[in-house]
């Protein structure tokens, strides 16, 4: 049976991230910095070209694939209902402007009875296919979303309202009867508008500041927790 190498590929506003499982086994973290004079896909394409630890062959020589990639992107997200019909571009396009030409993915999250829709740099997805022989692509979010539901939002009888900070965006989520109620993402800025939002989807889902929980998690900003605590009773951080 051939071994498969298996490359996690996370992209970040300034950087990869790679995660590669050898065929032996082995793991290895490696970092590479975003320049940002050149595209994405041509970073990429560059790290593929240049760098030792991504260098393998594409398939055995009996054609057999062997290298398996997760590209794993930060990029928004818009949530349809299961049950709902709907065209992946359609609904993506007219939530969310600036992705037109990109491809459309669509994950199940039957968890939470949710269609997730995101978007994908063609240029990127085909240097990918280029140099590994599968390709499987996941967003950031999808799994945190999961694991705040599964972890501290099921089974539960308070309401929790969800933060999730990570690459420079400030995730604020809120699950209800097995199903999203609220789910949005602002690009973080500084503590004062991030204490803005927060306290404005707080009061527009009806929380109650003496008896219901924000939880925080993932690169809280230094300070935030502080400033939340003075408008509302319990806030909590929770680790993914």
């Amino acid at each position: 049976m051939t071994e498969i190498k298996k490359i996690i590929i996370n992209i970040l506003d300034d950087k990869f991230l790679f995660s590669i499982t050898e065929t032996d086994g082995t793991q290895a973290e490696h970092e590479y910095a975003i320049d940002k004079k050149m595209s994405v896909a041509a970073n990429l394409r560059e790290v593929f070209r240049e760098q030792s630890y991504m260098k393998a062959a594409k398939t055995t020589p009996e054609g057999i694939p062997c290298i398996h990639a997760v590209l794993k992107v930060s990029t928004p997200v818009v949530l349809i209902p299961i049950e709902e019909e709907y065209d992946p571009e359609t609904s993506y396009n007219i939530s969310i402007t600036g992705y037109k030409y990109d491809e459309k993915c669509v994950k199940e999250i039957p968890l939470l009875d949710a269609i997730a829709i995101f978007p994908l740099n063609r240029d990127l997805k085909m240097v990918v296919e280029d140099n590994c022989s599968e390709i499987e692509v996941s967003n950031n979010i999808i799994q945190v979303w999961q694991t705040l539901y599964k972890n501290y939002f099921k089974g539960t009888q308070n309401r929790n309202l969800f933060i999730y900070f990570y690459n420079g965006v400030m995730n604020i989520c809120y699950f209800e009867q097995h199903r999203f109620r609220y789910a949005n993402s602002f690009k973080m800025t500084n503590n004062d508008d991030m204490l803005y939002y927060i306290l404005y989807v707080w009061k527009q889902l009806g929380m109650n500041k003496d008896t219901d929980i924000l939880s925080l998690c993932g690169e809280i900003p230094e300070g935030i927790h502080e400033k939340l605590s003075k408008f509302i009773e319990e806030v909590r951080e929770c680790v993914l």
